[in-house]
């Protein structure tokens, strides 16, 4: 026992353990506003000028005004129910969408592999445009 937790311990204070940090910094679940058309979810941070994101958003018709990013650890502070798409970037999540979901490897992996691209591209035209 640390010198500091016995003393508490000997003025009667009983010290808490915080599981959750994200209680202290005001996180809690929030809805998502009707201007958003996309939810992007990734491990990692998304950066919107990023020119293959831009490319894949011109494809899918959305400005990135109209994007949410969040990351994957926060993914349990959506609604249970999303009514508007979501690209999953990394690992799949369970994640329930009025409308339709995109699971894709990570942006990095994406960028650099041709094949993934296209089966993006295949996706974003099968849901977009309704191929």
């Amino acid at each position: 026992m640390i010198f500091s937790d016995q003393i508490l311990s000997h003025m009667g204070i009983t010290q808490w353990i915080l599981r959750d940090s994200s209680v202290l910094q005001g996180e809690y679940l929030f809805s998502i506003p009707k201007s958003i058309q996309l939810v992007i979810i990734s491990e990692e941070v998304i950066d919107l000028n990023n020119l293959l994101v831009r490319d894949i958003l011109q494809a899918m018709i959305i400005d990135s005004l109209q994007v949410c990013c969040i990351s994957s650890k926060k993914a349990f502070l959506l609604p249970k129910e999303i009514i508007c798409p979501c690209w999953i970037l990394g690992y799949p999540l369970s994640i329930n969408s009025k409308k339709w979901i995109i699971n894709t490897v990570s942006l990095r992996e994406l960028f650099f592999n041709p094949e993934l691209k296209r089966t993006l591209w295949m996706q974003i035209c099968q849901h977009v445009y309704k191929i």
